[in-house]
């Protein structure tokens, strides 16, 4: 196994006062069956045929649907292209804070639109404008002197601010001139081309009869491709000697693109000029702001920026195509019709307190907690890889887990947890077994750190279970009562579920050290 798998942080000095008093939890890494990503466990997807871990490497992703994250407006597929994937409504963000933006009519305007009626009733009344303004850092878009006759369609009447400046038609104008000839060039006939088939049925009987008295030249179809491609290159030559007049002349030196307006030489000296009046840094827009508007040099330039949509992916393997994620396509829901996350099927491995103070080469004794979320026991088999941070020794490295159940689990929330009766005798606890309590498990591991003062305390651990399905009740039975197992439920429903079905799934777990696991000096 290669180290650079391993995650987990080393701890330094401001840690190892705090060995005895930090509770949280070192991070545990499991490794995806790709060997290309380690993540947590909350991280990774779950194939139920394939009976592996995914990762975002591994499966590919399918919009659903397409929303405002603002208004939750639901935009069709063929609109988003049209609208930039942004919303067309009257969602924006500050460009200052990314903030939503509200929209608020003019006081100036209203008040004068009251006077007017006012004064005179016959008149009719002035339109009352309106404007956006950030409710966290009150940026305005009056500052900029953005405002609107109105409080609907805001979203178009900004894009159509976008399409209609310079550098929006210019860069309009490039990308269509590109694209006529990217068109033309595919259509360019190539030199094979230029040949006429007359020409080509002449010379094939002439090389058959050569290729008899020459028997050097092969019989495969090599020759006859080479002599075609040298006679391809001598008219294409001939072509090109012609001039603009051949058959290819024109699209081997194509007209050069010409801008709608000649290059602005003095906007260089007018931004220069413009630094020099500044007073304050805060007036230059940060790399961010300039990243959305890269034609604004100041802040009093800034534009409001429609709200980008955001879409619901479904997710499938890659290798089987089977849906492991499947949102509901409305955007006001958070439910989902299929949810094939890794917690649901692997066992969930913690570190359990109390957290030990580790010593440099000093066996010390780490408590691991281990959690089956299926419905049936799990027979677990352990592993330990070497590494140069620390060596493991397993105490217990075959043991089984107990099913979840909701009864007891729900027996557990309402009693005190002292006055519970134990799962497991113990004399019947096998050594290294610490509790056994509902679905969960914790177990001794022996790890003796290698490294010195400060330095990290990660080890391997190469876990291997098996699912047993418990027969009983469910022998016999012609109910579709699904299973947690991976493999079961790709079983006839209509069928009765075997008393008992193994599947072996290996799974590579890295432990990492935070501050709660430090080296001392002996």
């Amino acid at each position: 196994m290669n180290n650079d798998f391993v995650h987990g942080t080393g701890t330094g000095a401001n840690a190892n006062a705090n060995a005895g008093t930090d509770f949280a939890l070192p991070s545990i890494a499991y490794a995806c069956s790709c060997s290309l990503t380690v993540a947590p466990l909350t991280a990774l997807l779950f194939c139920p045929d394939c009976a592996d871990s995914r990762c975002n490497r591994c499966v590919a992703n399918e919009p659903t649907c397409y929303y405002c994250p603002l208004c939750l407006f639901e935009v069709p597929s063929s609109s988003v292209k049209n609208d930039r994937n942004r919303c067309a409504r009257n969602c924006f963000e500050c460009p200052v804070c990314r903030s939503a933006l509200q929209v608020l009519a003019d006081p100036s305007s209203a008040s004068a639109s009251t006077t007017s009626s006012s004064s005179d009733p016959s008149q009719p009344n002035p339109p009352t404008r309106h404007f956006l303004q950030c409710g966290f850092c009150r940026w305005d878009s009056r500052e900029t002197n953005i405002v609107f006759d109105r409080a609907t369609g805001l979203g178009g009447s900004l894009l159509k601010r976008e399409q209609g400046s310079a550098f929006a038609q210019e860069f309009a104008s490039l990308k269509a001139d590109l694209e006529r000839r990217l068109e033309s060039s595919s259509r360019a006939p190539t030199s094979s081309s230029r040949i006429s088939s007359p020409h080509l049925a002449l010379l094939s009987p002439s090389f058959s009869s050569l290729q008899r008295h020459v028997p050097h030249l092969g019989s495969s179809r090599s020759s006859m491709s080479k002599l075609t491609s040298i006679t391809g290159s001598s008219s294409k030559s001939v072509s090109t000697l012609g001039g603009s007049g051949g058959a290819g002349g024109n699209q081997s030196n194509p007209d050069p693109y010409r801008p709608m307006a000649p290059f602005d030489d003095t906007r260089d000296d007018r931004r220069v000029e413009l630094m020099h009046d500044l007073q304050w840094v805060e007036d230059i827009p940060t790399l961010e702001q300039r990243l959305n508007q890269p034609m604004c040099d100041v802040l009093e330039r800034l534009l409001p920026l429609r709200t980008h949509l955001r879409a619901k992916l479904a997710k499938r393997c890659r290798q089987c195509d089977k849906q492991l994620i499947k949102p509901e396509p409305k955007a006001q829901t958070t439910r989902f019709k299929i949810k094939h996350v890794a917690l649901a099927h692997l066992p969930n491995i913690t570190l359990a307190h109390p957290m030990p103070i580790l010593v440099q080469n000093h066996p010390t004794t780490v408590l691991l907690r281990f959690t089956n979320p299926l419905d049936d026991d799990l027979q677990i088999s352990l592993a330990a890889l070497d590494s140069v941070f620390a060596s493991v020794n397993l105490v217990c490295p075959q043991f089984s887990v107990p099913g979840f159940d909701e009864t007891q689990q729900a027996y557990d929330e309402f009693e005190d947890p002292a006055s519970l009766p134990p799962t497991m005798d113990a004399g019947m606890t096998p050594h290294g077994i610490v509790q056994v309590r509902g679905n969960s498990i914790t177990v001794e591991v022996q790890v003796t750190p290698r490294g010195g003062l400060g330095s990290p305390v990660e080890f391997q651990l190469i876990v291997s279970y098996e699912v047993q399905v418990s027969g009983g009740s469910h022998h016999g039975s012609n109910d579709a009562t699904p299973t947690s197992s991976p493999l079961v439920r790709r079983s006839s429903r209509m069928q009765a579920r075997p008393a008992s079905r193994t599947v072996n799934l290996a799974v590579t777990i890295v432990a990492g050290s935070v501050s709660s696991l430090a080296a001392f000096p002996m």
